[in-house]
């Protein structure tokens, strides 16, 4: 009896055609998914470089280095993007590092510049200009490194900044030059009131009945409202930004202080770039599936400050040719004779554009610093220094093409 052959497989169902929402859908998400994966590729690269560091002996009288952060509110938004990219792009690097740092945080606008300016005028105090406080003067941090310094602990390596965007770079450039070239003392705040003159005193005088009686009886206290709440209420009033110490125009005519060193310490910029509106949507989308490319471009600049032994000064003539910006928007102010150079046209000038149309209307009004532009004096602008990294870095994206596992 012959058998007869198996019927024969059933074909596999088509795939959906293109122009299914389940098509588009998978394809997103697959496009997202592999986005994720090369973001903790690249990420894990940058790491890679510097964890070197972490392994590193240290004596009992050396502490590890330590750099400040400078992050503020992006224009027309909180602080909380700006926390969010430190910590998703930033702070990897650093803690495979072992890279201690401080953040100093602007929620309001002016805040960054007011918070560097103050830090460098304690500075100059503690050097004996005017009449300020001596060394390890107060409590808290000051007397803490005096301590240190008595005993001989120092921290290694080359400390520096950090600031994370053009709205913050912008303060920091001014919150620089205010507190070096800038009085120590606020010249707008008012002298006090002279005391009233003396008058001869009086003895009290005793109520009648009938006035005793005419007068209101006390209120009672409010049980609602206790002295403690009252106090947290005051707390959460809003103090104001107490305003420069010195405007941009009068950089040239300020006296040079002799506690001014001949180099800053480096200082590091990472780009933030932040775009709102639903108009924009397009471009928040594109960046939304390109994690990687942000996560190579402040890997690469942070991994720079975690190595921290190669820096350079900023190029305050701007030349044709050089590694700057290479907009076509901005090539005839390149050509101007302008001191700012780098330091203004190469730190992210390219993320104004992306602002709310409210910054510089408020710029106008003279009520915002970040849309005003920015100065840079030849005695700050020549002693400043950034990080760069070190030739013969292995690039992230030529390991990544290759495929050679992971990186």
């Amino acid at each position: 009896m012959e058998t007869q052959p198996p019927p024969p497989a059933a074909p596999p169902p088509p795939p959906p055609p293109q122009g299914n929402p389940a098509f588009r859908a998978m394809a997103f998400a697959a496009t997202v998914y592999y986005d994720r994966r090369e973001t903790k590729r690249v990420q894990k690269h940058w790491c890679s470089v510097v964890e070197h560091l972490a392994r590193e002996p240290l004596s009992t009288l050396e502490l590890p280095r330590k750099v400040t952060v400078y992050l503020s509110a992006p224009p027309g938004d909180t602080i909380t993007p700006s926390r969010e990219y430190f910590r998703e792009y930033i702070k990897p690097v650093f803690t495979a590092a072992a890279l201690e740092f401080d953040i100093v945080e602007g929620k309001k606008r002016g805040e960054v510049r007011w918070k560097a300016a103050e830090g460098i005028r304690k500075i100059r105090k503690r050097g004996g200009e005017g009449e300020g406080e001596g060394e390890g003067e107060g409590e808290g941090e000051d007397g803490v490194e005096g301590i240190r310094k008595r005993n001989g602990i120092v921290r290694v390596g080359v400390q520096g900044d950090v600031v994370v965007g053009r709205h913050t770079w912008k303060e920091y450039i001014r919150g620089l030059h205010e507190g070096w070239l800038g009085p120590l003392q606020d010249p707008n705040t008012q002298p006090p009131p002279p005391p009233p003159p003396l008058q001869e005193l009086k003895p009290p005088s005793t109520p009648t009945l009938d006035q005793a009686l005419a007068e209101a009886p006390p209120k009672t206290p409010d049980p609602d409202k206790t002295p403690q709440k009252e106090e947290e209420g005051e707390d959460k009033k809003i103090v104001p930004i107490p305003s420069p110490h010195i405007l941009p125009q009068a950089y040239r005519t300020s006296p040079t202080p002799r506690t001014l060193p001949e180099t800053f310490d480096p200082v590091g910029f990472i780009p933030h770039a932040h775009i709102l509106g639903f108009l924009n949507t397009p471009i928040r989308l594109y960046r939304f599936i390109n994690h990687r490319k942000t996560a190579d471009l402040a890997g690469r600049e942070a991994a720079a400050i975690a190595l921290g032994k190669y820096s350079r000064p900023f190029k305050l003539a701007p030349e044709p040719g050089s590694t700057m910006m290479a907009n076509e928007g901005v090539t005839g102010e390149l050509e101007a004779d302008r001191e700012g150079g780098e330091i203004e046209y190469a730190c992210g000038r390219e993320e104004e554009a992306e602002w709310p149309k409210q910054v510089w209307k408020e710029g106008e009004a003279g009520a915002g610093e970040i849309a005003e532009e920015v100065v840079v004096d030849h005695r700050i602008g020549g002693r400043m220094r950034r990080f760069v990294l070190p030739e013969g870095v292995e690039e992230v994206e030529a390991v990544v093409e290759a495929g050679k596992g992971e990186v």
